[in-house]
């Protein structure tokens, strides 16, 4: 059993990069996991999220997670290192997001759509590949982002 998203934390590496609310860590080699970010990075006009693909260097290291864990779901990590995965972590951005997209994250934490978030966002995952690229060529195959093959 792979571990709990409590188990993984925030360790800081020095860097100067900012240190945002919430770092979403998605799969760069996904086309459909791309197409999500580029969208989040359009509606996040507060920036206070920062979305970094698994395969960046340092990136699995410096917020605890395997390389299985990353491949499964995608990881939200607060700047006090707390920790969400999978559909969870989709609504923790959403909240941040602001209306209406908080809206939409209140209404999926609800009876009968919280039961039923968590296996479709599994099965959604473990299937990305069938839905091919969605128009978006993946954030790790720009040649200059420096992604780790995968």
């Amino acid at each position: 059993m792979a571990p709990s998203p409590a188990s993984a934390s925030v360790r800081g590496n020095g860097d100067h990069e900012p240190e945002l609310p919430v770092t979403l860590v998605f799969d760069g080699y996904c086309g459909v996991c791309t197409r999500l970010v580029r969208w989040i990075r359009v509606q996040d006009r507060g920036g206070r999220i920062n979305a970094l693909p698994s395969q960046l260097p340092g990136v699995l290291d410096r917020y605890g997670l395997t390389r299985e864990q990353a491949a499964r779901e995608v990881w939200a990590v607060d700047a006090a290192g707390k920790v969400w995965s999978g559909a969870e972590a989709i609504f923790v951005i959403l909240d941040l997001l602001g209306p209406p997209w908080s809206r939409l994250a209140a209404w999926s934490r609800l009876p009968p759509f919280r039961q039923l978030a968590g296996p479709s966002y599994h099965w959604f995952a473990a299937h990305r590949h069938w839905f091919g690229r969605w128009g978006a060529t993946p954030e790790c195959e720009d040649p200059g982002r420096g992604c780790l093959p995968p």
